[in-house]
């Protein structure tokens, strides 16, 4: 995961942003990174990481050529992040997503 950070592709939103770097094994990795200086109680932070794993499976149901593609891929969320409900959370990362497939 440090290679991912250190040297990945940047990408940015408005309430997330991430790196993504090729893999040399033939699935993607994902990682949601939440800081507790960010998010103090763990509760909140445990939510809203699952909420983003669950709209990441999600994502690769509706889009299953996206396994077959190599990749490592960290998502960290920005402050404000709490205040958005779920549907607003999907729509932000699936134009992450969308986006991040667009230029592999």
């Amino acid at each position: 995961m440090d290679n991912v950070i250190k040297s990945g592709k940047s990408f940015h939103a408005d309430t997330f942003y991430g790196k993504i770097l090729l893999n040399d094994i033939k699935n993607p990795r994902f990682a949601v990174i939440l800081s507790a200086k960010m998010i103090k109680k763990s509760t909140d932070r445990h939510l809203l990481k699952r909420r983003i794993v669950c709209v990441i499976r999600e994502f690769l149901k509706k889009y299953p050529q996206t396994l077959t593609k190599p990749f490592d891929l960290v998502i960290f969320p920005k402050k404000g992040v709490l205040l958005l409900n779920y549907p607003q959370i999907l729509s932000e990362i699936n134009k992450i997503l969308e986006h991040v497939f667009l230029s592999l």
